[in-house]
Order: structure tokens, then C-alpha cells, then sequence
């Protein structure tokens, strides 16, 4: 692996506020965070468990749900002189249908199979960015379930996590934040009292903060349907502008993640 992973003395800074969402004590936890960069070159790296022995009280509701899973945050190069950049995701995805909770790491990035995927688009965005950038990665919501009915009720929970995240920004004390997606937006507009409008902006705490889309492959996929979108409606208006947007998306999207 080209860059650092879980370096420096953030861990010590960061367990305090996953306690918030995890039983662990401060040992484990830094354990835990160990296994993950020992293993930073292996394919994958999950631990599995009964979500009661997990998860905080605070989350006592969900202790007999299935496909359970949090993403412990990450981060890149924390030991070098860089700007600090936070990526704020949506909440940390599974596929399970057990009744177990499975920690893993947002995106899959701690992980070699996570990186090289060529299906996951997440890490060719976040690469280029440790050439001038610490890199902090962490989710919106803190836990997942399977069930829609169950993430509901996490997602109703904002004031929970909202919170969690808050502690986080204050920790890192960002330069940059960039949210991926519309929940992020969402929390990031709320939590730093910002407009959500513009794609880009900088807060009264002097953040500057990038509204990004989702970058998965079902987002991505859509580009050339709205650059043929462009192109009909350019001939169909005779409008040439409108036309070399069209020709532009097409030509230039493959340059977005080299």
C-alpha cells in the first residue's frame, strides 16, 4: 500500500466517541483498530458478533435484528504535515440476512479488495487526495440494518447520530469536507448551520465544505443516458450549446477517476 493507514495518536481522540455507539472498552477498541491496519494488505477485514455484545445500550432496540453492520472510520496519511480532509458517507451497507452485526471499514477502503475493486470508484476518488490531503472517512449513520423498517428507525434517530458526527468534525478539525450523497449534505447543512444549495461553500467556521453525488457504479452509469438526454433535446431545440454538453459528458467522463 502506497499510502499510511491508522497512523498517529487519532485513535486515542476517536474511541471515546465510538463508545457512543459500541460496548467496547478503550483497549478493544484499539485493538480492534490495530487488526485493521495489520491487515490493511490482506482482501478484507471484518469482525462478526452478537449485535448485544456490540453495540452501546443505546442501541438496545436492535439487538435481536438482522444484517446489522457498523463502519469503524479511517484514515490516510493523519501523521503528515497535510491539509485534513473529511469524506462523509451514508451509512455502512451490508448484505447479510443473520443475526449477526458485522464491523467492517467505510467503502471497504481499509482493504486491499476494497481498493483494488474496479467496481468501487470510492477509493480511485479518494487516492488522489493524499497527495496534498490527510484523509478522514466516516458515515452519517452509524449503524445499518437490513430491514427498511428498521433502517427507518435509525435514520429517525438523527439527533444520535447527528451528534456522533459533530464530535467527530470537532476532533479532526477539517479544512475540507466533502459529503457523498444527500444524507451527508443533509447533516453536514445541519450540524455547521450552512446552505445546502450550493455545490460548494465555505462555513462561518472557515470549512470549506464540497457537495458531491454518490460515486457508485449505479449512479455513474447514468452519465450517458443525461449526455444522450443533452443531445436529444439539443437537436429536438436546435440548440448547439445544449448539444455539446451531450458530446462533452461523453467525451470527457472517463477522465473524472484516472
Amino acid at each position: 500500500m502506497k499510502y499510511s493507514l491508522l497512523q498517529g495518536d487519532l485513535k486515542f481522540k476517536i474511541i471515546p466517541i465510538l463508545q457512543n455507539i459500541v460496548s467496547y472498552n478503550q483497549s478493544e477498541l484499539s485493538n480492534l483498530f490495530d487488526g485493521i491496519e495489520e491487515s490493511k494488505n490482506e482482501l478484507d477485514f471484518t469482525k462478526r458478533g452478537k449485535p448485544g455484545d456490540i453495540l452501546n445500550d443505546n442501541f438496545e432496540m436492535f439487538f435481536d435484528k438482522i444484517g446489522l453492520g457498523i463502519d469503524l472510520p479511517i484514515w490516510f496519511e493523519w501523521e503528515k504535515d497535510k491539509k485534513k480532509t473529511m469524506i462523509i458517507g451514508r451509512d455502512p451497507q451490508r448484505n447479510h440476512n443473520t443475526h449477526e452485526l458485522i464491523i467492517s471499514s467505510p467503502f471497504g477502503l481499509a482493504n486491499k479488495k476494497g481498493r483494488e475493486s474496479i467496481k468501487n470508484k470510492y477509493w480511485q476518488f479518494t487516492e488522489p487526495l493524499l497527495e496534498n490531503n490527510r484523509v478522514y472517512i466516516t458515515d452519517v449513520y452509524k449503524l445499518f440494518a437490513k430491514s427498511l423498517t428498521d433502517r427507518k428507525l435509525i435514520r429517525k434517530d438523527k439527533e444520535t447520530h447527528y451528534g456522533i458526527l459533530k464530535q467527530e468534525i470537532d476532533v479532526i478539525k477539517p479544512d475540507n469536507i466533502i459529503t457523498i450523497g444527500k444524507d451527508a449534505k443533509i447533516a453536514i447543512s445541519k450540524i455547521l448551520e450552512c446552505s445546502s444549495e450550493d455545490p460548494f461553500l465555505t462555513t462561518k467556521r472557515g470549512i470549506d465544505v464540497h457537495f458531491v453525488p454518490h460515486i457508485s457504479n449505479m449512479v455513474l452509469q447514468n452519465f450517458i443516458p443525461i449526455a444522450n438526454l443533452f443531445l436529444s433535446i439539443g437537436k429536438l431545440k436546435n440548440e448547439s450549446h445544449l448539444q455539446k454538453i451531450g458530446k462533452d459528458i461523453l467525451e470527457h467522463k472517463d477522465e473524472l477517476f484516472k
